[in-house]
């Protein structure tokens, strides 16, 4: 996995360094940039802190305009008020139709200022005509009436603001015991912005984390699962999400490759966090004893999860290292399912700490054989994290948390030896 996506915006003014130092081409740069797809010129770059300060600054402003009406609401005529906010929220909308056809940039952010408003004159008029019955309905219109706006201008940044909105329906309609599928709607409108729109890897993750919150609300409101079960869930959807990401990273698109890259990036450390938690004891004793984590719900739609992201990779003849992710999961959720009234903890943390080393293992080679340092890094890390760990807190006794030190210390010697290998044989090669 390359993070070069990660840092593409980067590719511009580095790249006119090697222009000006003769090392390539303009045409060559301009090549190098769009394969990334970056702007060679960076306009877009220049801007960005232009208008982060605008987005800001309009943001305080409606905060300001909010609580200098609500300081002084009771003492303004009810049809004043009424007047008020709407002249104000379609003034607003109206300078940024005409912004937008000069400045989409700032003709957007006039939008977002807008929908600021729109939302509070709809919590504004609910109190003066007392419509509070159900709250969650004022969110819901809130989010749908943004939702034509995103779609004008195309907007991934403008689109976080309904999709929060609609994240917080979904979570108040859950709180007072309703399901609202409606929710999937403006998770699917965010996705198709982040695919078809400008490319925007923090509105991406925006519509990823909101699937997921979606999934386990779901879970949560239709089987009443505990928070362990909640967590099962997760890991299973995690690793379909890695399964996905492969399949992203076969695409051509650049856009696919840096959402790829973004996706492997974080649930691969959520895999490796979710391995360290399970070397402890005392994990394995609330999952298994204390707490109703592997439920037939919770593995059911972990299980379900895992196996469509595991699809989508072998689709593109993918097998590794999503196969031993999935693998992983479903061993250990059929196994917690089936007989985790027999399964001991102390057992269980002694397998995972083993498996824990093999994967640092493997990171390690991964990255040294393929040059990929945040793999070997990585790998390294979780081997220095389970030693300080059980320096802290020892497996056993003396002579078995030593065992283990020596096999750690193994593991780094090979580590060690075998990129010395690889790097004499590049060298010879060249």
């Amino acid at each position: 996995m390359r993070l070069l996506s990660l840092f593409k915006y980067d590719l511009a003014e580095e790249s006119k360094v090697w222009v000006k130092e003769g090392l390539i081409e303009r045409a060559q740069a301009e090549a190098i940039c769009k394969k990334y797809d970056v702007d060679y010129d960076a306009t877009e770059r220049k801007s960005f802190g232009y208008l982060a300060l605008l987005a800001l600054a309009y943001l305080f402003v409606g905060i300001a305009v909010i609580l200098l009406i609500s300081s002084n609401w009771e003492h303004i005529p009810r049809a004043l008020r009424m007047a008020g906010l709407v002249l104000a929220t379609a003034s607003i909308h109206f300078v940024g139709l005409h912004y937008y056809e000069k400045s989409p940039q700032k003709g957007t952010l006039l939008f977002f200022l807008g929908s600021l408003l729109y939302g509070a004159s709809i919590i504004l008029i609910a109190q003066m005509y007392h419509l509070g019955e159900h709250m969650p309905d004022g969110v819901f219109w809130w989010a749908v009436g943004i939702l034509p706006f995103v779609w004008m201008s195309k907007s991934n940044w403008l689109m976080m603001l309904p999709l929060a909105l609609s994240a917080l329906w979904f979570g108040m309609e859950q709180d007072m015991g309703f399901y609202q599928i409606g929710f999937i709607f403006f998770i699917l409108f965010a996705f198709y912005g982040a695919f078809k729109w400008q490319s925007n890897l923090l509105a991406f993750i925006a519509s990823i984390i909101a699937i997921v919150y979606w999934i386990e609300g779901t879970a949560y409101g239709v089987f009443h699962l505990d928070i362990e079960a909640l967590w099962v869930i997760a890991a299973g959807i995690i690793v379909g999400i890695y399964g996905i990401a492969v399949f992203l990273a076969q695409n051509k698109s650049p856009r696919h490759q840096a959402y790829a890259a973004l996706l492997q990036l974080w649930c691969l450390r959520f895999i490796i966090f979710s391995a360290f938690l399970l070397t402890f004891k005392d994990v394995w004793k609330s999952l298994l004893i204390y707490d109703d984590a592997f439920t037939l719900p919770a593995v059911g739609i972990g299980l379900a999860s895992a196996s469509i992201g595991y699809a989508f990779s072998i689709y593109k003849k993918c097998f590794m290292p999503v196969g031993a992710w999935f693998i992983l999961f479903s061993l250990t959720a059929i196994t917690g399912l089936l007989a985790k009234d027999s399964l001991s903890p102390a057992i269980m943390s002694i397998i995972f700490n083993i498996i824990f080393i093999a994967i640092a293992v493997y990171l390690i080679i991964e990255g040294v054989d393929k040059g990929i340092t945040h793999y070997f890094f990585l790998g390294v890390l979780s081997v220095l994290s389970i030693a300080f760990v059980r320096y802290i807190n020892l497996i056993g006794d003396y002579i078995g948390a030593a065992i283990l030190f020596l096999v750690l210390a193994g593991v780094l010697l090979a580590a060690a030896k075998y990129w010395r290998k690889k790097q004499i044989k590049q060298g010879e090669g060249a």
